[in-house]
């Protein structure tokens, strides 16, 4: 900050805070203005402090000066946040506003414990405590002091929680709880000679001695103001001296001592000597009070009549109304009616003027009030409006982004189904490929079986292919089978071609013991469509027997399936060679139904089928190798797809 901002700055605070200058709402709110024009938003925090510091004297300046604050200030600045409503509260509780005051005495709470500022802390405790005392809600107001009381205890500030405790002993004065009263006062008179402030154990002593009196315990009262006289005596304390004096001078007057006129007559002296006008103003009061119990009313209005004075040289209106009530009263019993009339009417005046004044603040705080109200409003419909727009956003983006989702989802899965529709059916219609053949020569082994009377033959060959056409159909509708079911099928289709061949063509299945029949899966017929080529091909031409070998065995969690035949492809130039083999449909239709397994199962270990031939001096022929995954059926599990999970690496 310049050095001449510093300077506007300085006056304008001057200006708007000095005790002798009430300045009109319109000139603060102008002043504001200026302050905010040359200092910025950066240096409140001189402000809030100055704000605080005058809640008290000058409430309705502080109160502006702490909603300027606020409109201005960054959230983050939480001391001068904590100041500007501590001075809002603080205000409003001086005058009388209870209620409103709580809003900025929590929003000053929050702001000072997240700024760790103990002290500030405190006072916020404090004054709620404070504002639910005024509301009589002493419950509340206790909690609030046993906070403060804790939070004093843990920082170890001892002047600060004798504090609480005098405060804590007026709540409990309040619940008409002397001996709780008379116990707070005593811890705080405790820690307050543990530091030697002699000076505040002064003050609880008159505060003790205060309360015995509306007891009627005077003896005791007596006691705790000449030990509080002592203190301010040796303090050089003339002030409160006085003020003790006076105190004892009624106290005696309750009691018809005669040192009452004494006493208060010190006090009176000590107050010349201060000028202190109101003291003198009371002294007068109470000496007249002393008159009027000695029903010497004519001294008694003597002594009213300069009180009255001295009351309207100072100005203080209540005191007045009083005074002027029991000179009234005076005046009335010694016969001066027309003075005691006339009184009446200047006290009625004095008190008609203070109802007014107290309207017309009541009526500029509520004025003051509704305003930062409508602008509270107007701030928060602004941030509503602004929120309720990104909050709009937001969910038409939700309902973008769910909509895409939604269809993306339904056409993955809707192609999902069709492609599982079309592998299924192009397995089905691999794995009955081999129908045709195989019915043909069936039925003209079954012709010629009729034509050379072999009719028991020809029933029996029939019905061991209807049979195997039952297991065929079984079988192309389904992915997987066990390896007994394919067995089976295998020993029944090659049953039937050694019949149809009159037992030239011999077979030998052969399986590995280590293999489990009834629970190993393979697919089903996938070999049949190579035994039925080898078959037809060549068997039909040979004159000499000829011999399949099929074998299954186990290496290394795989399923080796072998077919190779003895001198039944020999001689056959399109049986020969892996490469005519791989040429030919039956193989592309094969290698196409293992690749569609092999993508619709997704697992590492794939079918892969090998083709070659086996040549030598006593064996030739062709041999077909699949190596097929090892799946495995759990128990009665027919899930073919749980089997195959258990081969795909996890993550």
């Amino acid at each position: 900050m310049r050095f001449c901002d510093k300077v506007v700055m300085l006056c304008i605070i001057l200006m708007i805070g000095s005790s002798g200058m009430h300045l009109h709402a319109s000139r603060i709110d102008s002043l504001l203005q200026l302050m905010d024009r040359t200092v910025g938003d950066d240096k409140l925090h001189h402000m809030s402090v100055y704000a605080l510091q005058v809640s008290d004297s000058q409430p309705d300046s502080s109160r502006r000066m702490g909603a300027f604050i606020l409109e201005r200030v960054g959230r983050n600045n939480f001391v001068t946040v904590a100041h500007a409503n501590m001075a809002i509260g603080r205000a409003l509780l001086h005058q009388d506003h209870y209620s409103e005051s709580f809003p900025y005495f929590q929003e000053a709470e929050r702001a000072y414990e997240m700024g760790h500022n103990v002290s500030g802390l405190l006072d916020a405790y404090v004054n709620i405590g404070l504002a639910y005392g005024a509301l009589e809600r002493y419950s509340d107001a206790l909690e609030s002091y046993i906070r403060a009381e804790q939070l004093s205890r843990q920082q170890e500030l001892t002047a600060y929680l004798a504090y609480v405790y005098t405060l804590m002993a007026d709540v409990q004065i309040a619940q008409d709880d002397f001996e709780g009263y008379e116990h707070r006062l005593a811890q705080a008179t405790d820690l307050y000679e543990s530091l030697g402030i002699r000076a505040k154990v002064a003050e609880v002593s008159c505060d003790l001695a205060d309360a015995l009196v509306e007891r009627h315990q005077y003896e005791k009262a007596e006691s705790h103001y000449l030990e509080a006289l002592s203190d301010f005596w040796a303090l050089d304390d003339d002030g409160n001296r006085a003020d003790v004096l006076l105190d004892l001078g009624v106290l005696y007057q309750k009691t018809g001592d005669s040192k009452a006129l004494l006493f208060i007559q010190q006090a009176l002296d000590v107050y010349r000597g201060l000028g202190d006008v109101l003291g003198q103003a009371n002294c007068y009061a109470r000496v007249g009070d002393g008159m009027v119990t000695q029903k010497d009313y004519v001294s008694a209005a003597r002594e009213y009549e300069i009180s009255e004075r001295l009351y309207a040289r100072i100005d203080a209106p209540h005191q007045r109304i009083a005074n002027l009530k029991h000179l009234s009263h005076a005046y009335r019993q010694i016969g001066a009616l027309e003075k005691s009339l006339s009184i009446t009417d200047r006290w009625l005046v004095i008190h008609d003027s203070l109802l007014l004044s107290a309207q017309e603040e009541e009526a500029q705080a509520d004025a003051l009030l509704r305003t930062q109200h409508q602008a509270e409003l107007a701030s928060l419909h602004d941030r509503l409006d602004t929120q309720f727009f990104y909050f709009l956003l937001l969910v038409v983006l939700l309902l973008v982004l769910m909509t895409a989702g939604g269809l993306t989802l339904f056409f993955y899965r809707r192609h999902a189904v069709e492609d599982q529709r079309m592998i299924a059916l192009d397995q089905s219609v691999l794995r009955s490929n081999i129908s045709p053949g195989l019915m043909f020569h069936s039925l003209t082994a079954i012709q010629s079986f009729i034509l050379e009377n072999k009719q028991r033959t020809a029933i029996e060959y029939l019905g061991d292919y209807s049979k195997l056409m039952r297991l065929v159909l079984k079988y192309s509708e389904e992915e997987y089978t066990t390896l007994s079911n394919e067995k089976e099928l295998l020993e029944l289709y090659l049953s039937l071609q050694a019949l149809r061949f009159n037992e030239r063509l011999k077979y030998i299945i052969h399986i590995d013991e280590s293999i489990d029949i009834q629970a190993t899966l393979i697919p089903p017929m996938l070999g049949l469509p190579f035994l039925e080529r080898i078959i037809d091909r060549s068997t039909s031409e040979m004159g000499k027997e000829g011999i399949l070998w099929v074998s299954f065995s186990k290496v290394n969690h795989s399923i080796v399936y072998r077919i190779h035949d003895r001198d039944i492809s020999a001689g056959h130039s399109e049986l020969q060679g892996g490469e005519a083999w791989e040429r030919s449909k039956i193989y592309q239709d094969v290698v196409r139904r293992i690749r569609i397994l092999n993508e619709g199962n997704e697992t590492v270990n794939h079918i892969r089928v090998n083709v070659e031939d086996i040549p030598g001096k006593t064996f030739t022929g062709v041999m077909i190798e699949f190596t097929l995954p090892e799946f495995t059926l759990n128990g009665n599990a027919v899930s073919v797809r749980d089997q195959l999970m258990d081969h795909i690496p996890q993550s």
